[in-house]
């Protein structure tokens, strides 16, 4: 059943026809009906429509994969545009690239491959475990190496997060502060998770580094105190 020759039905039709319309949801009731759908909403460009309204709708960004507030106009608009700004968020694929270069692994939902940073076979044989702060910027990211022979990196973010990473020069696994995403594979959650993955030398002296340089400096001091005597 049809309300004019060029509108669309009043009553849904079977489920295989009626899905290929949505409700666009105008400024009022006049102007909310059921739509030709133009596909997932999520790929769509946002439109402003046409009209004298402004009323504020949410879109999804494909670029920044984030949902944005908008001006709609009222009419003529497509299915990205969302209502609130939850609806948008769990209708789309929003998340942060947490990656230092290049995309993050992706699965068939358009959404990152989240991984274990304590397990190397978390992610696929090309990608290594980014580990964020949570699950949301812990991901698979491109680029696997040997983590022990990159550079230490503190990423970028307002975070201040104590990991370790493996130091090439001194052989040992020190404390850094990450900044929470866009480090690189030389991140380690704790200090034995990266002693067991690095070459540290184990120093065999019973008299450490600093203790003998303590010592030394204390024999110096004395032996120009003497000769001065």
């Amino acid at each position: 059943m049809y309300s004019g020759s060029n509108s669309p039905p009043l009553h849904p039709p079977p489920y295989a026809f009626y899905a290929r319309y949505y409700c666009h949801v105008g400024f009022d009731e006049s102007t909310t009906a059921c739509c030709p759908s133009q596909g997932d909403p999520c790929s769509l460009i946002v439109k402003e429509g046409r009209g004298n309204q402004g009323i504020q709708r949410w879109f999804y960004n494909q670029k920044t994969r984030q949902c944005q507030p908008f001006s709609y106009k009222g009419m003529g608009g497509n299915e990205n545009n969302f209502l609130l700004r939850e609806h948008c968020e769990s209708t789309c694929p929003v998340w942060v690239n947490a990656c230092p270069q290049g995309e993050a692994y992706l699965l068939p939902t358009g959404r990152p491959q989240h991984c274990d940073p304590r397990n190397e076979n978390s992610c696929p044989l090309t990608h290594w475990c980014h580990p964020g702060p949570d699950v949301t910027t812990t991901m698979c990211c491109p680029g696997r190496v040997d983590p022990c022979t990159r550079a230490k990196s503190e990423g970028e973010g307002p975070l201040q997060i104590t990991r370790y990473y493996f130091d090439a020069s001194q052989r040992q696994c020190l404390e850094f502060t990450f900044k929470g995403i866009r480090g690189n594979a030389n991140n380690f959650l704790t200090k034995e998770q990266c002693e067991s993955r690095c070459p540290v030398q184990v120093n065999p002296c019973p008299v450490t580094m600093s203790s003998l340089k303590s010592l030394l400096k204390v024999s110096i001091i004395a032996s120009i105190s003497k000769n001065g005597h």
